[in-house]
């Protein structure tokens, strides 16, 4: 008999930390491990309660599905989610169980969760790669049960394959990529007397923990991000920081990169390494520096020193910046489910993400379509 055991407190939630990373097996990464959750949760539970869903057999751990209820911010005011406890810069998320038993878990939660929801307008299991087991699992349980899901959460994550020589790699980028960072590198050079790229890791000891929070504090508060709430002087990123940093640099699994003009720390970059990937979690630079170009100098340092044959790829994050599209050779896909509830918002909610918005998309469409000028036949530009 396989039972399902809510977990909706802070508690319980620390208690599970040893047997929640036994279930993992080797490969399944660390943004599964309870460290990453537990410092997610210090920047969620600002607008989250937790809802982590426990699977035992014959009182035995076997799988935990890592939920949390928060408002969404939609065309329907009031929407209330039951989702995968995430963060911004959280790159994907999963089902936490062995091989042998995530389809059975799956299907447990997914019969839990009809029977006893919790008070939400809809269940969402979104930023699943997808190559991920769960993403093809959880359409086959649903169709099994009855339950109609509905893609949601279609991204893409650019990337670099780490492979060959710096050389190799530099000389299939675009000349005029080339062109730009030579110009910034110029720009520094007249600048500053002091160019320093610094990174730290492990290596570097836990006495200066506290000064590389407040430098990489300062310069988040200090960055075109300011006003978004996601900046790490706020109370919930800045609770992430701390519990990350602490618990990340112990284990070897964090770099922070540093850009230092004259000694003082003007950019920087958040990566976690996650076996033969290093993953960009964030990176920002003070606005006060723009002129410089200081994030730009940065990314091409760090990407040149990466080609040391200690990784295969790194990982940009979501989202097609155009610096991203210029270094990237590779993307990896995320993709979700989204099951909504028959409450008066979920129904809305659905009515709007299912119907009215694609038409709304497909009118505008054609209307830009439609409106678009053709070119004038015998124009003179033969």
């Amino acid at each position: 008999m396989l039972e399902v055991e809510t977990v909706a407190d802070e508690m319980a939630f620390a208690r599970l930390r040893e047997p929640w990373n036994a279930l993992l097996e080797l490969g399944d990464g660390v943004f599964l491990r309870h460290e990453w959750f537990d410092a997610a949760w210090g920047w969620a539970r600002e607008s989250a309660t937790l809802h982590v869903l426990c699977v035992r057999d014959s009182g035995r751990l076997i799988g935990i599905a890592p939920l949390c209820v928060r408002a969404r911010m939609s065309a329907v005011p009031g929407i209330r989610v039951l989702e995968f406890l995430t963060i911004p810069d959280s790159p994907h998320c999963d089902f936490i169980a062995r091989s042998n038993d995530r389809e059975r878990v799956i299907e447990c939660v997914l019969e839990h969760l009809r029977q006893q929801p919790p008070r939400c307008d809809a269940i969402e299991f979104a930023r699943l790669l997808e190559s991920a087991t769960a993403l093809k699992e959880l359409q086959r349980t649903a169709a099994r049960q009855g339950l109609r899901l509905y893609a949601c959460g279609v991204d893409s994550e650019l990337g670099v394959k780490l492979e060959g020589s710096w050389e190799q790699y530099y000389a299939t980028r675009s000349r005029r990529l080339k062109k730009g960072n030579n110009l910034v590198a110029n720009h520094l050079k007249r600048q500053y007397a002091a160019i320093e790229v610094e990174r730290v890791d492990r290596s570097a000891g836990t006495e200066w923990t506290e000064q590389l929070i407040a430098e990489v504090t300062r310069i988040s508060a200090n960055s075109w991000k300011r006003g978004t709430g996601t900046t790490f002087e706020c109370a919930g990123p800045g609770e992430f920081l701390r519990r990350w940093t602490y618990a990340a640099l112990a284990r070897g699994w964090l770099n922070i990169w540093l850009l230092r003009l004259d000694g003082m720390a003007v950019a920087a970059e958040f990566q976690v390494i996650d076996g033969d990937t290093v993953q960009a979690l964030r990176a920002d630079f003070d606005v006060a520096f723009d002129a410089t170009s200081p994030g730009t100098y940065l990314n091409w340092q760090i990407l040149q020193q990466l080609f040391d044959g200690r990784r295969r790829y790194y990982a940009m994050g979501t989202g097609h910046n155009t610096y991203k599209l210029r270094w990237s050779n590779a993307t990896r896909e995320l993709r979700g489910w989204r099951l909504y509830r028959c409450t008066p918002h979920g129904v809305l909610w659905k009515a709007w993400e299912e119907w009215l918005r694609p038409k709304l998309r497909w009118l505008r469409q054609l209307w830009q379509a439609h409106a678009r000028p053709t070119a004038a036949v015998g124009s003179g530009d033969e």
